[in-house]
């Protein structure tokens, strides 16, 4: 694994994450990647992000909110874009 730093670092994680929630959508191998792993991730990331700003006396460290608020929002999304997806094929399948 390959560490970035910077802007490169965060970007390359993001599409790392969007890829993998995408590909959680696609339940035909089983669904390995659960929304709330998104979430658990974001909340400990924050805790983390918090306790070493107030640890250091700094501010620097609470630039990993960036980070942990991004993780909840894409673990809500995948919330809501699965049970959608659900409610669809429920419907899909009282229509027939």
């Amino acid at each position: 694994m390959v560490a970035l730093s910077g802007r490169e670092g965060l970007a390359t994680l993001a599409r790392h994450i969007a890829a993998t929630s995408r590909q959680s959508g696609n339940e035909g191998g089983g669904e390995k990647w659960k929304w709330w792993y998104f979430v658990l991730a974001g909340i400990c990331i924050g805790g983390y992000s918090i306790w070493q700003a107030y640890d250091q006396q700094r501010l620097k460290p609470l630039g990993s909110l960036f980070l942990a608020v991004l993780c909840v929002a894409i673990g809500i999304w995948d919330f809501f874009y699965k049970r959608k997806k659900k409610q669809m094929a429920a419907k899909d399948a009282n229509r027939t």
